[in-house]
């Protein structure tokens, strides 16, 4: 058995996947053979300005367009019955995997934060289950296996040299059904991993007016603004922003929770703050205990009497 790959070159967040690909490897791959990683991307020339890599080769596939058909039909023949296949944790990903693990007739399992030896050439993952209350240690089943890695790994450095390209192939659009098409510019990740300073909001901010509030504070502190699942769900905030184990774990040096009930998958997103104030006017909300300074207090004048502080002293 080989480990694979497979990277979106067309994210703007393309390092951060290679690098959070390579450490979990580094991790749990342990005794498996390095294989090669699989190119995906729209324009040929992004393979070409690849500066840098986590395995040495690689195979290019060049698709028409990025609809799910089409990148599926052009990862098939690539695949290897007996081999594993990792991407990483964007939300477009565990659909590939699981389409890619019914077509081949292999197995796929999502959101895995864990990859453990079984007999023979089967192999166990963990992830979390059940609102994220439970770890389970699961069985996916036979190769080939499509993983798709829970967020928040830590990077590991990448090799500052380009992928040695052994095979290039193109795939026309599979999309003829599709009668009418938009496409939006990808936006990059959030900065929240990487960001100091984090103002998280939840649901008792009451909606976007809410997290604009919360935006305006961490702006004047130079920080970034997270959310818990309900204000996502609402659309209050885009996906990015989600703060907990289904979306990122951060560990900055100053958390402000605003508004947030304290949800055991919120707490695990926030947990490795270096410091942690929570506003909120349930003085028994889970978050109030986890926070080194607790504020009973509806979340407004609080947040806004601080912007003022903090913009006083600019």
């Amino acid at each position: 058995m080989k480990y694979h790959f497979i990277v979106d070159l067309d994210s703007p967040d393309v390092f951060r996947q290679m690098q959070e690909q390579k450490a979990f490897a580094g991790l749990y791959f342990d005794g498996i053979d390095e294989g090669e990683a699989i190119l995906l991307t729209t324009e040929s020339r992004r393979i070409r300005e690849l500066p840098k890599r986590h395995a040495r080769d690689a195979a290019a596939a060049v698709v028409e367009d990025d609809a799910p058909e089409t990148v599926l039909n052009a990862l098939q023949p690539l695949i290897c019955q007996e081999d594993l296949y990792l991407f990483s944790g964007e939300e477009q990903n565990a659909a590939l995997a699981v389409r890619l693990g019914a077509r081949t007739g292999g197995s796929s399992a999502n959101n895995i934060h864990a990859v453990l030896p079984g007999s023979g050439q089967r192999l166990k993952v963990k992830r979390m289950m059940y609102a994220n209350h439970m770890e389970a240690l699961c069985d996916p089943g036979k190769p080939p296996f499509f993983f798709t890695m829970a967020k928040g790994m830590d990077p590991a450095e990448l090799t500052d040299e380009p992928f040695f390209i052994w095979k290039e192939t193109c795939t026309a659009s599979a999309g003829d059904h599709i009668c009418l098409e938009t496409c939006r510019p990808r936006e990059a990740d959030s900065g929240l991993k990487d960001s100091q300073v984090v103002v998280a909001g939840g649901r008792g901010v009451g909606g976007r007016q809410g997290m604009e509030i919360l935006g305006s504070l961490a702006e004047a502190l130079g920080g970034s603004v997270g959310a818990s699942r309900p204000v996502v769900m609402n659309a209050w905030a885009p996906m990015e922003a989600l703060l907990g184990v289904s979306g990122t774990l951060i560990q900055p040096k100053i958390c402000i929770a605003a508004g947030v009930s304290g949800a055991a998958a919120f707490g695990a997103g926030v947990e490795k703050s270096g410091w942690i104030s929570a506003v909120n006017k349930d003085p028994a909300a889970p978050i109030m205990k986890m926070a080194d300074v607790a504020v009973v207090e509806d979340y407004e004048p609080f947040v806004k009497a601080l912007e003022a502080l903090v913009r006083a002293e600019e």
